[in-house]
């Protein structure tokens, strides 16, 4: 009789602890006691990150036994590199970009600890489409994400080689082609606005039909530097170096002409406070001359290759002193050739002899990626897709775009996202 009392009364006491429990809890009978067992979360850190990289779930009454705790990433099971009974160190498993929701199941307890956001970019470059778009995409990823647009009250469109990029600033000028007309966009990358500013042009610079064909940011001066063609319409310009202030924009010519060369710019860079640009003639489908301009030295001269071979090339720099990277499009054939200019030999040295690469078109103009020392460009089309091209003279790499276009599209790489 007295067994069943006491039966009875252990019997009401787990109905009694039963109604006041969570759903949660979990119920352990130790030596005829009851205990409930649960466990509590208080943080995530960090809450964005790589794959591989190391977050830290604080709380209280973790298992001190790694395997017992179950960390997830939606559903996808995490390795708990280390457990105390309030931190674990979780290793974030392979995932997509996006975010993701961590759950840590111990005992068969489920509890969601928070989302997690991430990211397989180490960084961000920034482009800007023909169509003014503003893009950013990630330099592993290929994620393409439309961030804004560099606006303009008349809709014209930008001189493809005069975008640049500073921290802050994205600049381009109009494709106007009278003086009167000449206008510098400032797109302001924190407010996503844009200014229209109209330039004065110095009266020392004489011609019909002014245009700033191209514009670099210089970094040693802090200036906008550019080549003002005193006539779009001759077939052999003689380009004038000028300075543009990005605060006052006053236009200030720097007395530096340049030789006579092909009408069309096909691209610029500056390396070592050296301005290089190629152009062609109206009449030839391929480069004819490259110029280099020397700012300290204030002279500019016509730049002759030992081994030249016919073809549209698209400059940018290297980190290596005295060379540049380039590709190489081959006349009436839809090869890229990825190349290297030795400014001291006058060479140009093809880095792909056997032609593994073989692209469709190259959009835009090339950008030199200085964290990983490669020329980065755009490339296909429409109609097949876009991907990122990125070399140097040991490494080649291709990643896709998620980007799709209905019509004709051009995308310059014009900066990294900071």
């Amino acid at each position: 009789m007295k067994n069943n009392i006491l039966f009875f009364c252990f019997l009401t006491c787990l109905i009694i602890l039963g109604c006041g429990k969570s759903d949660n809890d979990v119920v352990v009978v130790v030596d005829d006691e009851i205990e409930v067992f649960d466990f509590t979360i208080s943080s995530m850190s960090p809450e964005q990150g790589k794959v591989g990289d190391t977050i830290t779930i604080s709380g209280t009454n973790f298992s001190s036994i790694s395997s017992e705790n179950t960390v997830t990433f939606d559903g996808v099971s995490a390795s708990v590199i280390s457990a105390t009974p309030s931190t674990l160190e979780v290793a974030v498993p392979q995932l997509p970009n996006g975010n993701s929701t961590v759950s840590l199941n111990i005992q068969d307890i489920s509890k969601t600890v928070g989302a997690f956001s991430v990211s397989l970019d180490d960084y961000k470059y920034i482009a800007v489409a023909n169509n003014r778009t503003v893009y950013t995409i990630g330099n592993i990823s290929g994620e393409t994400l439309e961030i804004g647009s560099i606006s303009h009250s008349g809709s014209m469109a930008i001189t493809p080689h005069t975008l640049c990029n500073t921290a802050t600033k994205i600049y381009g000028i109009t494709t106007y082609y009278l003086a009167d007309n000449l206008q510098l966009l400032v797109y302001d990358k924190v407010t996503g606005q844009t200014s229209e500013i109209a330039l004065e042009l110095p009266n020392s610079i004489v011609g019909p039909n002014k245009a700033i064909s191209a514009l670099v940011w210089n970094e040693q001066s802090s200036v906008l530097t550019g080549l003002l063609n005193p006539n779009e319409y001759a077939s052999e310009p003689e380009y004038h170096v000028i300075n543009i202030d990005p605060n006052t924009f006053e236009v200030i010519d720097t007395g530096i002409v340049t030789p006579a060369s092909g009408q069309y710019i096909l691209s610029v860079t500056m390396s070592n406070n050296k301005l290089y640009y190629g152009s062609t003639f109206i009449d030839s489908d391929y480069e004819r001359d490259m110029v280099e301009i020397d700012l300290n030295a204030n002279t500019a001269s016509l730049y002759y290759f030992n081994n030249f071979e016919e073809g549209t090339y698209r400059l940018s720099k290297s980190t290596e002193p005295n060379k540049l990277l380039a590709v190489r499009l081959v006349n009436s054939t839809t090869n890229i050739i990825p190349v290297e200019i030795d400014l001291i030999q006058n060479t140009i040295v093809d880095l792909t002899p056997d032609n593994d690469y073989v692209f469709v078109h190259v959009t835009g103009k090339s950008f030199h990626d200085p964290n990983i020392n490669q020329s980065v460009n755009v490339i296909g089309n429409h109609t097949i897709g876009y991907s990122l091209y990125k070399f140097n003279d040991s490494s080649h790499d291709v990643v896709d775009l998620n980007l799709i276009t209905g019509n004709y599209f051009s995308l310059y790489i014009v900066g990294i996202m900071e």
